[in-house]
């Protein structure tokens, strides 16, 4: 099996991995339409992969399309694990929404930005 790495830290000892720096990816396009697999592209990288190349990647295009951002994912959650899922509230990032959601959720409370790896908590 032929495959190529963007990230060659989590590909380390992986036998028979081409690696090839991000920034490469034009200049080694050839590489990346011999394989198989596509390892560990970065984000700005899954749709010239995908939808250009056609290119099978790892993670599934499903991670970086739900993984990236907390609203998606929260909406697929709710759909396909409700019971699961925390009480959330997706709401524009203004003032009058602010005070709707302080006023209708109890603490504590995690206000995140769709991106944000961290959250402020408030009790």
């Amino acid at each position: 099996m032929n495959l190529v790495s963007f990230d060659a830290f989590r590909t380390l000892r992986l036998p028979g991995v081409t690696v090839i720096k991000p920034e490469n990816m034009f200049r080694q396009k050839a590489e990346i339409l011999a394989a198989d697999w596509v390892l560990f592209p970065e984000y700005w990288q899954v749709n010239a992969l995908v939808f250009g190349l056609k290119k099978r990647i790892f993670p599934s295009l499903s991670s970086y399309l739900l993984g990236h951002n907390k609203i998606e994912m929260t909406r697929a959650f709710r759909l396909l694990v409700p019971a699961n899922t925390p009480e959330t509230e997706i709401q524009a990032n203004t003032e009058s929404r602010a005070s709707e959601v302080w006023d209708k959720m109890d603490l504590p409370l995690l206000p995140k930005s769709p991106k944000a790896v961290w959250g402020r908590v408030y009790f």
